[in-house]
């Protein structure tokens, strides 16, 4: 008989390298659920407590803790097991412990301990009206935000607060602060010094300078941290 539907689970040996665990102690790992990050770039939040965070022994300790309300992830309580965490995430525990979701040099998810107050950051890849006129911002997280002003434009990326609100706006352009969060040069951060207009055949590229030397990339792949 031929398949019904999509697969639950992702083979170890064929996951993407974003999730940084052992291929081979298991055959299977949680496949998350879909509507959030892209699947190449999310990690389950059963994983990320029992693989990452070591905060569970197993699978069925991890799913009872998260089943029984005592994670959060940016500032809302989660209870699916399957739950897409990605970058810039900030996972939260009953501990009182907060993590944000980054990576390392390898483009692995790596934690990042942080206080109750930390601000996310995320980056607008669409803007549109709403009905009665107002203006949404789609953020890289599949969020979805009311916009603080018109001004606030595609590539730019907010500082969301526990509320769910934005907070600032860090404007992209030339001189702004980034960070690489995906492609070939993971976790380099660096200021714009040039940017190159996309066509209708090519993607906008930015020139980064970096402690390492000068990189360039696509506009997708960065997220401006700071002015």
């Amino acid at each position: 008989m031929s398949r019904k539907g999509n697969s639950r689970h992702i083979k170890r040996l064929a996951m993407s390298t974003f999730l940084g665990v052992p291929r081979k102690e298991a055959k299977f790992i949680v496949k998350p659920s879909p509507g959030r990050h892209d699947l190449g770039r999310s990690i389950a939040l059963v994983s990320l407590l029992r693989d990452k965070l070591h905060y569970a022994a197993n699978t069925k300790e991890a799913e009872r803790i998260i089943r029984q309300g005592k994670v959060s992830v940016n500032g809302k309580v989660v209870k699916d097991t399957k739950f897409a965490t990605g970058y810039g995430d900030i996972v939260s525990l009953a501990s009182g412990e907060h993590y944000k979701i980054s990576i390392n040099n390898q483009g692995a998810v790596a934690l990042e301990k942080v206080d109750a107050n930390a601000k996310r950051l995320s980056k607008v890849i669409d803007k549109y009206v709403a009905k009665g006129g107002k203006l949404m911002l789609r953020l890289h997280d599949g969020t979805i935000a009311a916009a603080p002003n018109n001004e606030v434009k595609v590539n730019d990326s907010v500082a969301i607060g526990n509320d769910g609100k934005i907070e600032k706006v860090l404007k992209f352009g030339v001189g702004a602060e980034c960070v690489v969060y995906k492609g070939r040069h993971p976790n380099k951060k660096g200021k714009i010094v040039s940017i190159t207009e996309g066509t209708a055949s090519r993607p906008m590229m930015v020139e980064l300078a970096t402690d390492s030397g000068s990189i360039k990339t696509v506009v997708d792949n960065i997220l401006v941290v700071g002015e």
